[in-house]
């Protein structure tokens, strides 16, 4: 639960990475319209990146 809390703050505060997960989303909604998993599995990779950042920078 709070890793998804320090995600949401860490795109609130630097919105260039939520410009970046915002147009992968688009992307992924693209390719995948009608595959839930597909989409989901697509942004897993940024969206760990994402999270890793966020317990850094809150970290300190």
């Amino acid at each position: 639960m709070w890793e998804r809390l320090l995600f949401r703050d860490f795109l609130i505060e630097f919105p260039e990475q939520a410009k970046r997960y915002g147009d992968l989303k688009v992307e992924l909604s693209g390719q995948f319209p009608n595959d839930r998993k597909a989409y989901t599995f697509g942004k897993s990779e940024l969206v760990l990146e994402l999270t890793k950042k966020a317990q850094a920078f809150y970290r300190e």
